[in-house]
């Protein structure tokens, strides 16, 4: 079963991979094509208390984040096909994660325990976590600008208003 609402991304111009938290605690992805084909469950483990996030890179690096047990964030990348190991990328989150891919790297984040949005980025070398603002009630959403440098972050505030915030992705 599904403990969380599901992740998705488009993987190619007919293929989506879908991601959901189990009520093992696990991430779970399967392939689901434009003709309605697919593959079964893939069980990816890990021990995660959040719904995934998913980002894909225009090299095809498939990237899932959610939170772990410790609190922290963790992520798992399939390159050429081939899933490497769950590993902390740390912080410490009151939400579930986002992620997104920028012309500079992936880019992740989410809400601090001081309900702030934490972001953390990565070009050829993780920067530090770092605080963008904000006191949010809910995670936040991440995407790319349309040109593709900077990165959008959406989240609801304790006024229940939505705030949006535009910023270098690095």
């Amino acid at each position: 079963g599904m403990y969380d609402g599901p992740a998705t991304v488009a993987v190619n111009a007919t293929t989506t991979e879908v991601f959901i938290h189990g009520l093992d605690n696990h991430i779970y992805t399967r392939t689901v094509t434009d003709s309605g084909g697919g593959s079964g469950w893939t069980d990816l483990g890990g021990l995660l208390t959040s719904r995934p996030a998913v980002t894909v890179s225009a090299g095809g690096v498939l990237t899932v984040v959610a939170r772990g047990g410790d609190g922290a964030a963790w992520m798992r990348e399939r390159t050429g096909g081939t899933w490497g190991a769950w590993q902390s990328i740390g912080g410490n989150f009151s939400s579930a994660l986002t992620a997104a891919t920028t012309t500079a790297g992936l880019i992740v984040g989410g809400l601090g325990g001081n309900g702030e949005v934490w972001v953390r980025n990565r070009t050829t070398a993780w920067s530090a976590w770092r605080s963008v603002g904000g006191l949010g009630t809910t995670e936040p959403a991440l995407t790319a600008t349309s040109g593709g440098g900077g990165v959008a972050v959406v989240m609801r505030g304790g006024n229940s208003a939505y705030w949006l915030r535009v910023g270098n992705a690095t």
